[in-house]
């Protein structure tokens, strides 16, 4: 009985200190549980269960505190986003792995997912310039159809009129794109509808959400962050709903503009 108190007494005294008092002070605690454990007692299995009991409630209690703080950047990420969607992916995303993803850390993850997918990639981007998709661009995508992989892309932010911003930039990159479309008509959706969300989907392995514009943003003159989500059911739930989504309008407007 006396074991198990102690164990008791560590786990709640490494807990709250280093809820109160933070990571230092509790590692302190944690080095004090160490010295008295290796000092005051001499059976050896008893010694590695009260160090394991020590170190073990740090340990969580760091990854706890990391997941907090991980979780508050993912919902700064997540602000201009539909609130329906934050909740959502805020509550799928607790406990798995989250990476921060900043400035042009951003091209290396695109090109990274792009090279990598094995069957699906989804991208939705405010915009599309020929900034990103330029023909080496457009080759990397093609290379990537051609190992069976399926690509789906979303853009068009609108703004108060109803209007999408376009420039000979975005009409040569759209362009570019739509060659691949009618090229890959089974294997390259690309749909242009209301769009203001910034995401990146690689198979169901991770999901990446935040400010930047992933195909149109190539100098990082403004800082981007984005939190990448290590969630296999979130990245598959996102990405069936957004698949339909894109398909969706990919349809109404095949539909418009037969009649």
């Amino acid at each position: 009985m006396d074991v198990i108190k102690y164990q008791l007494i560590i786990v709640v005294t490494v807990g709250l200190t280093y809820l109160i008092g933070g990571k230092k002070k509790a590692l302190y605690v944690s080095f004090f549980w160490t010295a008295w454990t290796v000092v005051l007692l001499s059976y050896p299995p008893l010694v590695v269960t009260q160090l394991g009991f020590t170190w073990g409630t740090f340990a969580l209690c760091t990854f706890m505190a990391g997941n907090h703080q991980e979780i508050n950047e993912l919902k700064a990420a997540l602000s201009a986003y539909p609130v329906s969607m934050q909740t959502r992916i805020e509550d799928q995303a607790k406990g798995s792995r989250i990476d921060k993803i900043v400035g042009d850390a951003h091209r290396r993850e695109l090109s990274t997912a792009i090279d990598s997918a094995r069957d699906t990639i989804i991208i939705l981007s405010g915009w599309i310039t020929s900034s990103v998709v330029n023909d080496s661009f457009a080759k990397k995508i093609e290379a990537t159809i051609r190992r069976g992989v399926q690509i789906y892309i979303g853009y068009g932010w609108e703004d108060s009129s109803g209007s999408h911003a376009s420039s000979s930039s975005s009409v040569d990159a759209i362009t570019r794109l739509e060659r691949i479309s009618k090229k890959y008509p089974d294997s390259f959706y690309m749909t242009k509808f209301a769009n203001h969300q910034k995401v990146l989907i690689k198979d169901s392995e991770y999901i990446i959400c935040g400010s930047n514009n992933w195909l149109s943003n190539n100098s990082f003159r403004n800082q981007e962050m984005s939190m990448k989500i290590f969630a296999s059911n979130l990245a598959r739930s996102e990405s069936e709903r957004l698949k339909a989504e894109i398909t969706e309008a990919e349809d109404t407007q095949n539909v418009a503009g037969i009649f």
